[in-house]
């Protein structure tokens, strides 16, 4: 959970220290960039749920690791579940569950409020965000908006975020994070489905109906 909230935290362009330290250095919000974020934003809220199956990256050259993982995300308001790895995450809008089929052990927590969750992937990233347009080009036959986002944080364990947007459909189809140990996520989004009937029970994880599951509560309630 925490690799899927940093990268979104999604996804690997490689910058050379001086272009990071340029635009860490700019305090800046192109209006340009503005627009196309408040458009992704304004074109989200329209929608009650947000269904779409994903690619997971994870890349570190220095260390010649790359890993793949395909995965599925639901979103109803705040509360979203995700399944990736063998494990599926659930925020019911109060806690995380975090479980873990293979194991029969599902983890309780309070969700970190510094954190991005995959709710944010689809939303504005006003608050807390220097962002920078960088340019239109076409990805897997798609034309795209290309837009960084870097941290004001700076003690953020990513350098920066680099969203590509449907210029179509106003969708935020791949987000790469850029970690600064030198690990890049990938997160890209296929299959985006709006407005599909989904029960709230599918944004919830009940002890009771997992009998012998080992339940983990990390709340301190």
């Amino acid at each position: 959970m925490k690799k899927f909230s940093i990268a979104l935290s999604f996804f690997a362009i490689l910058y050379t220290g001086g272009a990071m330290a340029q635009d860490d250095d700019t305090d800046v919000r192109d209006p340009k960039a503005k627009k196309l974020l408040d458009q992704v934003s304004a074109e989200t809220k329209k929608y009650k749920t947000i269904s779409a199956k994903f690619t997971y990256t994870l890349e570190n050259k220095s260390d010649d690791i790359k890993d793949s993982q395909d995965g599925d995300i639901r979103i109803k308001g705040d509360k979203y579940v995700l399944k990736i790895a063998g494990q599926e995450i659930i925020y019911d809008g109060k806690y995380v569950w975090t479980y873990l089929k293979a194991s029969d052990e599902v983890q309780k927590s309070i969700p970190d409020p510094d954190a991005m969750s995959p709710v944010d992937m689809f939303k504005s990233y006003e608050e807390g965000w220097k962002f920078k347009y960088i340019k239109k080009t076409t990805e897997n036959g798609i034309s795209v908006d290309l837009i960084d986002l870097v941290p004001k944080d700076a003690g953020k364990n990513f350098s920066r975020v680099r969203l590509s947007i449907d210029a179509a459909k106003n969708h935020v189809v791949m987000a790469r994070f850029f970690g600064k140990d030198g690990t890049y996520y990938t997160y890209e989004l296929k299959e985006i489905k709006t407005d599909q009937e989904i029960s709230d029970k599918v944004f919830s994880f009940d002890p009771a109906a997992h009998p012998g599951v080992d339940v983990i509560d990390l709340t301190d309630e």
